[in-house]
């Protein structure tokens, strides 16, 4: 399926789901009524992360499902299993190497900058609400 027709079944699955709007959709979700915009419009494919997200709101429609649909995954495979950021085309080289420095700390320290990066993105965007 080409980013095309990736976005016609995404559109239809989000007005299958209820949403009449985009920006209903991106409310819910917390996506970016922009992102959903060029998703549906065949011009940004979907990064996994967004996938999940939207995932979560969508009705007869699983993570995997959307991941098969957008070609990161085979459809016999598992979604957790089967993605790798290394091939992710839509990762900057500099993100990847700072996840592969992140993922070689131990555990209870990942965990903790993943709590401190989780933080930041809330500041970040209640700055960009109040804008």
């Amino acid at each position: 399926m080409d980013l095309k027709q990736f976005g016609l079944y995404f559109a239809e699955l989000r007005e299958k789901s209820g949403y009449e709007s985009q920006r209903q959709l991106s409310i819910v979700s917390g996506v970016s009524n922009g992102t959903i915009a060029r998703i549906e419009d065949g011009t940004q494919k979907p990064k996994p992360s967004t996938l999940k997200k939207l995932s979560k709101h969508l009705k007869n429609v699983t993570y995997k499902e959307l991941m098969e649909a957008a070609g990161y995954i085979e459809s016999n495979s598992d979604p957790e299993e089967e993605y790798d950021f290394r091939k992710d085309e839509s990762i900057s080289r500099e993100a990847k190497e700072l996840i592969e420095q992140l993922l070689s700390l131990p555990y209870e320290k990942q965990k903790e900058l993943a709590d401190m990066a989780l933080t930041i993105a809330e500041g970040i965007k209640a700055k960009e609400k109040k804008k």
